[in-house]
């Protein structure tokens, strides 16, 4: 995925991005691909992560069992969570004891594509998983839809003076208030968050 813009900002707050995850950030893999290929190889995630800490997992709407049958689909939607409280929880977990209870909202492995190609999918992290694995996204860059970026702007903007140090934009320098103007829409951004210690 190509990026039209690189944003680089500098807080002290780095929770205060925690939205990001929830709104969505930019995956992509081959074609092919399964959820498990994609944690895995793409964000390095350990095997014992993905098996005893993501219990929750979304695509497209639909609860995933087996993540290494699961394929990711262009313009798909996955959702990873922490268990999830209550009888809710225990249906929603993957292959757990109730999930015979959810057949008609389970997700159906889907066939393989056979030609490779890069797939683009949006990407969400929820309660602990946002917590965990967000900072260390976020330090790396993560892509976003510059459409969000603008919204999670516009719904902090009275806290985004106090909480980012600096704002840089292709490593050029901006005041916070030229910076929360700027029209990100119809970019794909490109965020990097360094945390001020």
């Amino acid at each position: 995925m190509k990026q039209d813009i690189v944003v680089h900002i500098v807080t002290d707050q780095l929770s205060f991005f925690d939205q990001l995850f929830v709104q969505g950030i930019m995956g992509s893999a081959i074609s092919g691909a399964s959820i498990y290929d994609f944690l895995a190889n793409e964000m390095g995630i350990t095997p014992e992560y993905i098996t005893h800490r993501i219990q929750t997992i979304f695509l497209d709407g639909k609860a995933v069992d087996d993540v290494q049958k699961t394929l990711l689909q262009q313009n798909s939607t996955l959702a990873l969570s922490a268990a999830m409280p209550g009888l809710v929880g225990a249906t929603f977990r993957k292959s757990g004891f109730y999930s015979g209870l959810r057949k008609n909202i389970s997700y159906e492995p889907q066939s393989a594509v056979s030609h490779e190609q890069k797939i683009t999918f949006t990407l969400k992290l929820f309660n602990t998983i946002a917590k965990e694995l967000g900072p260390g996204l976020l330090k790396k860059g993560v892509l976003i839809k510059g459409s969000s970026f603008q919204d999670f702007i516009l719904c902090h903007q009275e806290r985004f003076p106090t909480v980012c140090k600096k704002e840089m934009i292709n490593e050029m320098d901006l005041k916070v208030e030229d910076f929360l103007s700027y029209e990100w829409k119809n970019k794909t951004v490109y965020l990097i968050i360094t945390e001020k210690q």
